[in-house]
């Protein structure tokens, strides 16, 4: 029943992302429950993960609807991740077990631009590597808020993957973090998360400034 109750998120979840549903789009229980071949419980615990992720917005008395994002929301998100991974890498670069370095070391991730089946195991490959290194500060709580931006932000990674080739930076910086993690390198840990969350905002910005609607996301 679990794995139902998941396999129901993940698919509402992908179609979100991939524009199935449109911005500030009402998602109707009733017909997800038809659709997704569930009922409605599973239907309504799956809006509401999406709800703590940013991708779903409850509105009392009227039902749920698909978030959309602005510009200006977009960079406000950006410049909180830097804030919150930042501290939390310089704290990890104190704090990180060799277990937990191991752990990080061993997560591998790849995608391909325009074969969209590998895009969300990219985007929860990199999810699960940036929460992983907010956990080794030892802060459940400032893990917890670099999750919940993380998530935020998911829509927007998608659609630069949907823009752009890959190319193997991200995974560069994620080698030059964990280099510096295991030298205990705080410093060398805020240049490699820097250059990271930079170089995302930049690119996230970049395509959606050139694409037609570009107010929202």
């Amino acid at each position: 029943m679990a794995l139902r109750r998941y396999e129901t998120y993940a698919n509402i979840k992908r179609d979100i992302l991939i524009g199935s549903y449109g911005l500030r789009e009402q998602l109707q229980v009733d017909q997800l429950a038809r659709k997704y071949a569930v009922s409605k419980t599973p239907i309504r615990e799956a809006l509401s993960l999406l709800q703590a992720e940013g991708l779903v917005e409850i509105v009392p008395r009227v039902g749920y609807f698909t978030t959309s994002l602005s510009v200006k929301e977009i960079e406000n998100l950006f410049e909180l991740r830097f804030i919150l991974e930042d501290n939390a890498g310089r704290l990890a670069a104190q704090r990180i077990s060799d277990a937990e370095w191991a752990e990080l070391n061993a997560m591998h991730g790849l995608y391909v631009m325009g074969d969209t089946s590998t895009y969300l195991p990219w985007l929860e490959y990199n999810r699960q590597f940036h929460y992983g290194v907010a956990a080794a500060s030892h802060n459940g709580e400032l893990a917890e808020m670099v999750g919940r931006v993380l998530d935020r932000l998911e829509r927007v990674h998608w659609r630069v993957l949907d823009r752009l080739p890959f190319t193997p930076a991200d995974v560069e910086s994620h080698v030059a973090i964990l280099k510096a993690l295991r030298r205990r390198d705080a410093r060398a840990v805020s240049s490699a998360i820097a250059g990271h969350i930079h170089a995302s905002r930049d690119a996230a910005l970049k395509n959606i400034m050139q694409s037609p609607g570009n107010l929202t996301l």
